[in-house]
């Protein structure tokens, strides 16, 4: 378990910065100008490394999330939320990651671009994981289906998605939809220049969007932004969805 420390001055950071410790001890900061400096430090998980990642808001401000990330993303110059966070972060601009000392993300620039699902199949199926989605709605209601399998294969087999053992409100299980024309599972994913989906056309072109579609689908957290509304779909809850998060945890 992580151990959460708030920390002022000089003198502690610099106790920080040479302790010694298997773990690593990463600023721990989200939604920060440039010109602001995080005042809040964690001790990483053993196989985890510190990050920087950069983004524009909604509203167009530049943000600035610093913490800890798994070290296999890393690797790959990547970071931050496995899958994503969709609310008032509307764009990703770039992140980046070190290792070298503790502390190491105090220095906000960025310029390492994301890449694709590439990191997500690293992740997922380095022993086993399980998936938690979170959505809310602009009114405040809220739902959450979580999945006791979830990985995503490699891009040569075109990323298929899979996810099983649905929990949560009974009858809105979309993504592991026992009809195959609708649910996601076990989809190859489709991008505007990758059509793997089984539709008479690109479901990704005509959404606007990239998933794990079939011939229709019942969900889709990628679908691009209608102001205040949204527009992200969960077939069996909502097609309104203003903020969703989506989280993997190792099971092992």
């Amino acid at each position: 378990m992580r151990a959460w420390m708030m920390f002022s001055g000089l003198m502690l950071l610099s106790i920080l910065v040479n302790s010694i410790n298997s773990e690593r001890i990463c600023f721990s900061c989200s939604g920060m100008r440039q010109d602001e400096k995080c005042q809040h430090a964690i001790t990483c998980d053993k196989d985890e490394i510190c990050f920087v990642q950069k983004y524009f808001t909604h509203g167009n401000e530049t943000k600035y999330d610093v913490g800890c990330t798994f070290q296999e993303l890393c690797q790959k110059d990547v970071t931050g939320h496995i899958l994503g966070k969709r609310n008032e972060h509307a764009h990703i601009v770039c992140q980046k990651c070190c290792n070298d000392s503790n502390v190491c993300n105090y220095d906000l620039s960025c310029q390492n671009i994301i890449t694709r699902n590439d990191n997500i199949h690293l992740i997922s199926t380095n022993s086993n994981h399980k998936i938690s989605i979170y959505m809310e709605l602009p009114d405040g209601q809220s739902h959450k289906a979580n999945y006791t399998t979830f990985n995503v294969s490699n891009e040569h087999s075109l990323y298929v998605l899979t996810v099983t053992g649905y929990s949560g409100d009974p009858g809105q299980n979309s993504i592991d939809y026992p009809n195959d024309s609708l649910g996601a599972n076990g989809k190859p994913f489709t991008t505007k220049d990758r059509d793997n989906d089984k539709y008479n056309g690109n479901l990704a072109v005509i959404l606007k969007s990239a998933w794990w579609y079939s011939s229709s689908y019942y969900s889709d957290l990628n679908i691009a932004y209608s102001g205040s509304s949204g527009t992200m779909y969960w077939s069996r809850w909502s097609s309104g969805i203003s903020k969703s998060l989506m989280m993997i945890k190792r099971t092992y």
